[in-house]
């Protein structure tokens, strides 16, 4: 047995020593009762028990990722945020899922109601122009009937004039970025012809991809009742579609100048819908691709591209309805409330 120091080793007692009970009281002796040199242990054995028994009593209050009881995320200075579930939004459909995950929704809000989509129609046709057999510097002109057209449906155009000829690259930023149905009519008509055939490719390509609730009747989204869409098969397109390299510098990038042509020596410069509205950054989230969609009938719809805390998550909103107010961004900011309560 290990001996005490000397300092503190017990003196034995005096032969004849009293009793302890009539042993008068004489502070500071040693072996008096309570005086034990070894009585500092019992408290910090019982910090060292009690500190992790506490720790582990309040973790377990916390769910997952650090929320709080009912799975209210905890924020910085101890409030409580809202969940996916409890988000009250301006669109009427929402589909959020992680990328990669298009069938696995975070949010489901009338995911599979078929709505008018606008121009998210767009998409479609980059993928579908994406996989024809046309090389992206091929140079296409752009006719007067198809300026004709767009300004008898009111549609936005890019910004190229009648009789221009602009490579297929540029097209499609023209087409994606400032969401030009010029390009995407002038796009249609060089793969398949007309803008019905065309149209047929891309009912070809949504059934290929498994996409059940939409069926397509243009290239540029053009308001028919005919054409309609679900939010739920935009996801799983805009999945698709990424993995398209092309498609996905176009759907991230924020602005591009196209190559001259023989209207602009310069080019012509064009910028994302969606970034000059939005700059994409927000609290622990960064939207890093968008397309943004607007008819009278179909309202805002977005569909978009965000990162938070490393992972990608792909979203789309749709039927927000508009107000007078330019700046009224409904789409935008359902998107970044949902980004924000993942």
């Amino acid at each position: 047995m290990p001996q005490l120091p000397p300092a503190t080793r017990l003196r034995p007692a005096p032969a004849k020593q009293r009793s302890r009970r009539s042993q008068p009281s004489q502070p500071g002796r040693r072996n008096q009762p309570g005086h034990h040199p070894l009585r500092w242990l019992l408290p910090i054995l019982i910090l060292v028990i009690a500190l992790p028994l506490g720790w582990w009593g309040w973790s377990a209050l916390d769910g997952p990722g650090g929320s709080r009881p009912g799975g209210l995320p905890a924020l910085a200075n101890g409030a409580v945020g809202p969940t996916l579930d409890s988000l009250s939004l301006n669109s009427t459909s929402a589909y959020l899922t992680r990328f990669g995950q298009p069938d696995a929704p975070l949010l489901d809000q009338a995911g599979d109601q078929a709505m008018s989509p606008g121009s998210l129609v767009k998409m479609m046709t980059a993928v579908v122009v994406l996989a024809a057999d046309l090389p992206l510097d091929r140079t296409i002109t752009l006719s007067a009937d198809i300026f004709n057209q767009a300004a008898e449906l009111d549609l936005t155009t890019s910004g190229f004039e009648p009789g221009e000829m602009v490579n297929v690259r540029d097209l499609l930023y023209g087409m994606m970025l400032p969401s030009g149905a010029d390009c995407a009519i002038g796009l249609a008509e060089a793969v398949a012809g007309d803008e019905a055939s065309f149209a047929d490719l891309m009912n070809d390509q949504a059934a290929e991809l498994g996409m059940t609730g939409s069926h397509f009747t243009n290239a540029s989204g053009a308001y028919d009742p005919d054409l309609y869409l679900t939010a739920h098969d935009m996801v799983t397109l805009l999945n698709h579609a990424l993995t398209i390299p092309e498609f996905a510098s176009i759907f991230t990038a924020h602005g591009h100048t196209s190559a001259p042509t023989n209207l602009h020596p310069d080019g012509v410069s064009v910028t994302s819908t969606f970034f000059q509205a939005d700059n994409g950054q927000g609290d622990g989230f960064a939207i890093i691709g968008a397309k943004t969609g607007y008819t009278t009938t179909a309202g805002q719809s977005l569909a978009s591209l965000a990162e938070v805390d490393g992972q990608r998550y792909l979203l789309v909103t749709a039927g927000a309805a508009t107000t007078d107010n330019l700046h009224d961004l409904r789409h935008i900011n359902d998107a970044r409330l949902i980004y924000s309560a993942i």
